[in-house]
């Protein structure tokens, strides 16, 4: 039984690692899934929507935090793997 509760509880921990460690590619995502990034809300959302219509897509993060106000390089960082393009 315990070692049921040990696997059991190992495989949640991985599905949870691999639902927060998920790619978002900031040239496609909406604004919901823009606000799983970190530092990111509702309002930094639209400002990236807003910018990459405007500007084009995006290249890298630290472009991204160059681009859009409210960004910057705790973005890049904690985003570090996350952003996709």
């Amino acid at each position: 039984m315990t070692k049921q509760l040990l696997t059991a509880a190992a495989g949640l921990m991985l599905f949870a690692t691999s639902l927060w460690a998920q790619v978002i590619n900031v040239n496609q995502a909406d604004a919901e899934a823009l606000t799983q990034l970190s530092g990111v809300g509702s309002v930094i959302a639209e400002r990236i929507i807003v910018e990459r219509e405007d500007g084009g897509d995006f290249s890298s993060a630290e472009e991204v935090a160059e681009r859009v106000d409210g960004l910057g390089d705790s973005f890049v960082e904690d985003n570090e793997g996350r952003i996709g393009f």
